[in-house]
C-alpha cells in the first residue's frame, strides 16, 4: 500500500449508511493452539472506519471517514473524539498508550493546515499540541508521558518536504525538535518502550529515505537502513524492536518488504513470507509483529492483501484475514497491544473504497489442542458461533 508524502487534510467526510449484516467466514487455520475473534468495530450505521493502535484493551482510529475515534474493545464502547471545539473539520486518532491518544486535525479554515492533537479520553480533553508558528504538526506516538510526531512550519503548498521530527511533553509550548544532525527531513512514525521510530534524510543518506531509531534526542540516533536497501522507514517499537520495511536496490518494481530490527542495522530480520511479493510490517508489542502482505491469487495477475501477525520470523506467521467473513477482500493489522489484540481494518471492495472500510479488531483466542475428530469439531463449533457473533460487533465468551 503506498502512502502519500503528506496526509491530506480531509481524507474524508462524516457519511452515514445503512451497513447489511456480515456474514459468511472464512475457515481459519489453527495454528499453535491460537485462533482469532474478529470484531467489527463500527459503530452501528458508519461508513469509512479503521482502527490504528492498540494498547491495554483500547483501540484508536477513525469512524465516518472524518472523527477521531477511541473504542474499549466493542463497536458499543466507541467514543468520539472529535475536537470541534478546536476549530478542526476532521480529526484523525493515530497512537494510543498511558491513557493517552495522539493524532491530528485538519484546520476548518484551511485544510492544508494540520494541527497535532492530545486526548485523554474525551473530545473535551483534546489538547492543540501544534508548537507557534508551525503550519503542519502530526502526533504519531506516545512513549510513557510524551508525545511523538513530527510537523513543519513551512506553508504545505509551498514546500511540502520540510518536516521534522517533534517531541512534546503535553503542550505545544512543551515541545523539542528532534531532526537529526545532518538530516534536512525526518518523521517520528511510532513510539514505545524509551525507543521512537520514523525515517531520516539528508547529505548523511544521500538524500534517500532511511529507517531511523531515536532514543528521547536529536543527538542520540541509530540509522536503521540495512544494507543494499535503497529506502526504509520504520513505523513501530515496542520491548526493543522495530517493524518497517524497505525497497531493496535491486528491485526495479520497488516492492517494500516488511522487516524487523533489534536496535541496529545488522540486526535486521526479514519478515516478508515464501510467495509474497511485498509486505510492511507495522506495529510490535516486543514479542509479535503486525503489518500486511500481497501475494498472487489463483495463477492471474491479481494479488491478494491480507492483514498478517509474525512471531519474529518469515516462517512463523498467521493470516488474520482467514478469521475475517467472506464479505471481506482486503485487510490491514496496524496495531498491537500487550495482551495481542490487534487493530487494523478490512475493506469489502478490493479498490479499497473507504465506502466499504470497516474497523476490525482481533482477540487472540486460546483452543485446548485435542486430535483428530475431536480437534475438528471443536473448530467447527467456535466458527459458528463467531459467524453468528461477528453480526452483532460482540465479543466471544469463554473458548469461541
Amino acid at each position: 500500500m503506498r502512502r502519500p508524502t503528506r496526509p491530506v487534510g480531509l481524507l474524508g467526510i462524516v457519511v452515514f449508511a445503512g451497513l447489511a449484516g456480515l456474514t459468511g467466514f472464512a475457515v481459519p487455520v489453527v495454528r499453535a493452539g491460537t485462533v482469532y475473534t474478529a470484531i467489527d468495530l463500527s459503530p452501528r450505521g458508519s461508513i469509512g472506519n479503521a482502527a490504528y493502535g492498540a494498547a491495554a484493551g483500547r483501540q484508536v482510529g477513525i469512524v465516518g471517514g472524518a472523527h477521531a475515534a477511541l473504542w474499549d474493545g466493542t463497536a458499543a464502547g466507541f467514543v468520539d473524539l472529535h475536537p470541534a471545539q478546536l476549530g478542526v473539520l476532521a480529526s484523525y486518532a493515530l497512537g494510543i498508550g498511558g491513557g493517552q491518544q495522539v493524532g491530528y486535525g485538519a484546520d476548518a479554515a484551511n485544510l492544508d493546515h494540520l494541527h497535532a492533537l492530545l486526548w485523554t479520553g474525551s473530545a473535551s480533553s483534546a489538547v492543540d499540541l501544534t508548537p507557534a508558528g508551525y503550519k503542519v504538526a502530526l502526533a504519531t506516538g506516545i512513549d510513557g508521558t510524551r508525545q511523538f510526531g513530527y510537523g513543519s512550519a513551512a506553508e504545505p503548498l509551498v514546500d511540502p518536504l520540510a518536516d521534522h521530527a517533534l517531541m512534546w511533553n503535553g503542550s505545544a509550548a512543551g515541545f523539542t525538535d528532534l531532526n537529526p544532525t545532518g538530516m534536512t527531513l525526518s518523521r517520528i512514525l511510532g513510539a514505545g518502550g524509551g525507543q521512537q521510530v520514523g525515517w531520516a534524510r539528508g547529505p548523511g543518506t544521500n538524500d534517500s529515505t532511511h529507517a531511523t531509531l531515536w532514543t528521547g534526542s536529536a543527538a542520540n540516533t541509530v540509522d536503521l537502513a540495512p544494507p543494499g536497501s535503497r529506502q526504509s522507514e520504520a513505523f513501530g517499537a515496542s520491548g526493543g524492536q522495530q517493524v518497517g520495511y524497505a525497497v531493496m536496490s535491486g528491485d526495479a518494481l520497488g516492492n517494500r518488504h516488511a522487516l524487523l530490527w533489534h536496535g541496529g542495522a545488522a540486526s535486521v530480520v526479514t519478515l516478508e513470507p515464501a510467495g509474497f511479493v511485498q509486505s510492511e510490517a507495522y506495529g510490535t508489542n516486543g514479542l509479535q509483529q503486525v503489518g500486511y502482505g500481497k501475494r498472487a491469487e489463483g495463477g492471474g495477475p491479481a494479488l491478494s492483501v491480507h492483514a498478517l501477525l509474525w512471531n519474529g520470523s518469515a516462517t512463523d506467521y498467521v493470516d488474520l484475514h482467514s478469521f475475517l467473513p467472506s464479505q471481506f477482500a482486503v485487510s490491514y493489522a496496524r496495531g498491537i497491544d500487550e495482551n495481542g489484540n490487534i487493530a487494523g481494518y478490512a475493506f469489502e471492495d478490493p479498490s479499497e473504497s473507504l465506502l466499504g472500510r470497516h474497523a476490525i479488531l482481533w482477540v487472540p483466542v486460546q483452543v485446548p489442542e485435542p486430535s483428530g475428530a475431536g480437534a475438528l469439531a471443536l473448530l467447527g463449533t467456535c466458527l459458528l458461533a463467531r459467524r453468528r457473533k461477528f453480526a452483532k460487533n460482540e465479543a466471544l465468551p469463554g473458548l469461541c
